[in-house]
């Protein structure tokens, strides 16, 4: 296609008209605002020609946006009238009229506000204003020019007084008017709030509760009273402020300060204490016109009988005939010069960890002491904080505190009190002293935190108390202001502890599982970190292989490098280097570890301590707790003392299973252990006979299965409930039975039979003999 040299001039033409539509600056049209002035609080008309003020409507708009014919349409509440005599019927045009105020003034009801406005000759040039309705008024544009001789000012300011209007009882308590336009206009359609009506009450309040000591006086805090509506307080009507019974109003006579409102009528008013000084009287000698405000400050009251003045609040009674807000006030509170302690926060603490080492979980709770009064704690006074349960103050190699409890100047109320440094006592005990007493207007507040202590290794799963003495005037039990928590959770999942027979080795033991319960339990905290099993003398584990010691979650073993040794005691223990400290709580599961019990083992339960760098406290960081080396202990094996001697043998069965343990020696059967309809174990005669090192007969023709031993022979028939043990016959409540070719007993009848322990996991299923 051919593109022409007028084409060509056409496209680059259109370009530039893209271009320069681009580059004008787009025009918004500047909306009109409403506003009200002297919006307040009105009470409704008691007649019909009692009428009220709701102030005035400001309306502002750009002069230039306004056209000949614009309009809006201004609407009151339903059943409100309109006071204006000039409107005798919806056609005549009011703009030019006046009203009558309240207070008898008259005023203009459409009027510009200054001389620099664009409509400054006469409003009723430029608008005209008709009511339409008892309730509403039109106002519409007839000359949107400026006045010949207008102002510079770029908006006109119209103001609409609404100062002549009948007040319905039935209306609700915020009185709004709706203005509306029609679309195009230079108005806008809005709603505005103009007064609220009351109900005819007082509200009266106080800013504060102030303390009054024993015996002693106080300013109280301001009490404020506001009308909700004029008039609330009438001509005659009177306030009354009682005190309880023991308390006095001070002076004869107190001010009354105005805020706002009917300023002639409020500096009328006037607070007088009556004959037996416990009540003051507001007198009312003029009715409000304006809902008015005023405040009584720094009445002072006293204690005029200490034997009828109760401790605890001041409540004064509100009476009289004008209607108030409440019925009673609490001003003040009345104490005793003595202090209250408590905890505020308590605090986990860790069991094995040293201040010096690990402040993050050696820090104890909040302790808050608070006067009752001021100067309840006496100047010079001793203060003491001792705590209990295993745990001592964190000191460093002087004896001084790592980290005394401190101040926490944001929950604190000083009112000018303060404490001398804190100084150690004895292990558990920290001194200080009052430096300055308090002297404000309320009792002081103290809020101490953040103190470090040393918390021992076995001090687990203990509440540490707080307790408080002193001749400073604060004393007791302050309660528990740190919990101690064990770093590490120790747990066998074995319902039955496994067997393990003194002088027989490389026995297994139960599995041990290691909870940390926090991230990082198991830390280094800048030195070698390990994690240690001590067994108890006599015992000696044997070298795990790696993949006997599991970790979910990310701390690190060296799983790979395990070390058994002695400790200084004699006794062996197994130890796990920490390449890496978890950041998530994690779990060490060891399983299938075998030990050798010598022969000097007393037989019982089988105990291992659990221990290693995460305990700070018994020599490693400090030596607040000596020798108190692990965080717990936990039973992992049953040892076993032969009686004669003699090597025990040790077995195992599993229902439902096909293999069996002797010794720890994985052995074969055909037919699996089983319980029968009546609930019974019953296990193969022959696989528990030659466990036991015994010699097994059999007679199909009778049925009968012989178990030689020792010297003990012992005979039973298939289906008979009767066993012959060495002749002496002995009746089961179970018969021998047949099952696949092997005959099963129970496994309670063949262990007596044999002189062996039975011991039953249910959880595993699991039966031992030994």
């Amino acid at each position: 296609m051919q593109i022409t040299k007028r084409m060509k001039l056409t496209s680059v033409m259109s370009t530039v008209a893209l271009l320069a539509s681009l580059m004008t600056p787009l025009v918004v049209d500047a909306a009109a605002t409403v506003s009200v002035v002297g919006a307040q609080a009105v009470s409704m008309s008691a007649t019909s020609d009692d009428y009220k003020s709701l102030g005035q409507l400001k309306i502002e708009v750009p002069i230039t946006d306004i056209k000949t014919g614009d309009f809006f349409i201004v609407r009151l509440p339903a059943d409100f009238k309109l006071n204006i005599p000039a409107a005798t019927d919806d056609t005549v045009d009011i703009a030019a009229a006046t009203i009558t105020m309240p207070d008898g003034t008259t005023a203009r009801l459409m009027q510009t506000v200054s001389p620099s406005d664009p409509w400054n000759d006469e409003v009723s040039e430029h608008l005209a204003v008709y009511q339409t309705h008892s309730n509403e008024m039109k106002v519409v544009v007839k000359n949107a020019d400026k006045a010949p001789n207008g102002g510079s000012d770029a908006n006109t300011i119209i103001k609409i007084n609404l100062g002549s209007v009948y007040v319905p009882g039935s209306s609700a308590g915020k009185i709004e008017a709706i203005i509306e336009t029609q679309p195009g206009s230079a108005f806008t359609n809005e709603k505005v709030t103009l007064a609220t009506k009351g109900t005819g009450i007082v509200d009266v309040s106080v800013d504060s509760v102030k303390t009054i000591p024993e015996s002693g006086e106080a300013a109280l805090d301001t009490i404020r009273f506001k009308e909700d509506s004029p008039g609330a307080l009438t001509t005659g009507s009177r306030l009354k402020l009682t005190l309880p019974s023991g308390f006095e109003w001070k002076e004869n006579e107190y001010p009354l300060h105005f805020i706002y409102g009917d300023n002639d009528a409020v500096a009328k008013l006037s607070a007088t204490r009556g004959a037996d000084r416990r009540e003051l009287e507001i007198q009312v000698p003029v009715t409000t016109n304006a809902a008015s405000y005023f405040t009584l400050k720094d009445a002072v009251i006293t204690v005029g009988d200490d034997k009828l003045a109760a401790y605890g609040a001041i409540s004064v009674e509100l009476s009289g005939t004008s209607k108030m807000s409440e019925k009673s006030l609490v001003v003040g509170k009345y104490v005793k010069y003595e202090a209250t302690i408590r905890v505020g926060e308590v605090k986990n603490v860790l069991a094995g960890r040293a201040g010096a080492a690990d402040p993050e979980h050696t820090e104890i709770g909040q302790l808050v002491i608070e006067e009752q009064a001021p100067g309840s704690l006496r100047a010079g006074g001793s203060i003491r904080v001792r705590l209990d349960n295993r745990v001592k103050w964190a000191v460093d190699s002087d004896r001084k505190l790592v980290q005394a409890p401190r101040l926490n100047t944001f929950l604190s109320d000083l009112q000018g009190l303060e404490l001398a440094e804190w100084e150690l006592v004895d292990d558990q005990t920290i001194l200080t002293s009052v430096k300055t007493t308090s002297q404000g207007t309320k009792g002081g507040k103290l809020v101490l935190e953040k103190g470090l202590v040393d918390v021992a290794a076995d001090a687990t799963s203990a509440d540490v108390s707080a307790t408080i003495s002193g001749n400073a005037g604060a004393s007791g039990n302050a309660g528990v202001i740190a919990n101690v928590v064990a770093p590490l959770r120790l747990s066998v999942p074995d319902a039955t502890l496994k067997p393990v027979q003194a002088g027989v080795q490389d026995r297994t033991i139960s599995d041990l599982i290691v909870e940390e319960q926090l991230a990082g339990a198991i830390d280094s905290a800048g030195r070698d970190s390990f994690i240690r099993l001590t067994f108890p003398a006599g015992v000696r584990p044997n070298m795990p292989d790696s993949d006997q010691i599991q970790i979910d979650g990310d701390l690190a073993l060296d799983t790979a490098n395990p070390i058994i040794d002695k400790d200084e005691y004699g006794r062996w223990y197994l130890q796990l280097a920490t390449l890496a400290a978890s950041s998530k709580p994690s779990t060490i599961t060891f399983s299938g570890l075998k030990v050798t019990a010598d022969r000097t083992v007393a037989e019982g339960e089988m105990r291992i301590e659990l221990g290693g760098s995460m305990i700070q406290t018994g020599g490693a960081i400090t030596n607040s707790f000596p020798q108190t080396d692990t965080v717990g202990s936990i039973g992992v094996a049953n040892v076993v003392v032969p009686t004669n001697g003699t090597i025990m043998n040790s077995v195992s069965f599993v229902i439902g299973s096909n293999s069996y343990m002797v010794n720890d020696v994985a052995k074969k059967i055909d037919v699996a252990p089983f319980i029968d309809k009546h609930g019974r174990t019953l296990v193969p005669v022959r696989a528990v006979a030659e466990a036991f090192d015994a010699v097994v007969g059999w007679d199909p023709q009778d049925g009968k299965v012989t178990i030689l031993k020792g010297g003990k022979a012992i005979s039973v028939i298939v289906g008979s409930y009767v066993m012959n043990v060495n002749g002496v016959f002995i009746q089961n409540d179970s018969p021998a039975i047949n099952k696949n070719g092997r005959v099963f007993l129970p496994v309670r009848v063949i262990a007596e039979a044999f002189g062996a322990k039975v011991n039953w996991d249910p959880q595993t299923e699991t039966i031992y003999l030994n």
